[in-house]
């Protein structure tokens, strides 16, 4: 899967599947698998250069064993989660959402846009009324939209501004 040069590339273990949805649409590669055990993880982690984003005390351990960039997550909500990860990498910012450089929050694989007629047969009428600008991913196809996940996504960027 193609990364920007220079950004982390997670994986995000079972626990915090909400997390890799969230750093997803931040345009981050994060790689979640839940049925992984924690040894394939750490291999995967170390062969492509992942930093693991975990809860889990004895992953974290093993992981440091290795010396795998790693980040304890100490919070409980998912939101606060998203922000502990994002300042290790970014302290005091956070950055845009844009479908632009989103990535599919399904198996993270890059959207492409495309153009209204290209999804007018997939989505409803309303959707499409409503929205000007529209995703695809290049991986299973999914499409995406700038709509309330969007915006709510948005507001929570601006709680860490």
């Amino acid at each position: 899967m193609p990364s920007i040069a220079g950004r982390p590339k997670f994986f995000v273990d079972a626990m915090l599947g909400n997390i890799a949805r969230k750093l997803r649409l931040f345009g981050y590669d994060s790689r979640y698998d839940p049925g992984i055990s924690d040894g394939e993880l750490i291999r995967i982690a170390r062969d492509e250069a992942r930093t693991v984003v975990t809860r889990d005390r004895g992953l974290a351990g093993r992981c440091r064993r290795f010396d795998l960039d790693l980040i304890l997550v100490s919070k409980t909500g998912d939101r606060e989660q998203v922000l502990e990860v994002l300042g290790h990498f970014l302290p005091g910012a956070c950055p845009e959402v844009s479908g632009d450089a989103a990535r599919c929050t399904k198996c993270n694989s890059v959207t492409r846009p495309v153009s209204r007629q290209d999804v007018s047969g997939v989505l409803p009428a309303g959707v499409l009324e409503l929205n000007e600008k529209f995703w695809k991913c290049a991986g299973c196809g999914q499409v995406y939209w700038e709509g309330t996940h969007i915006k709510n996504i948005q507001k929570l960027v601006g709680r860490c501004r």
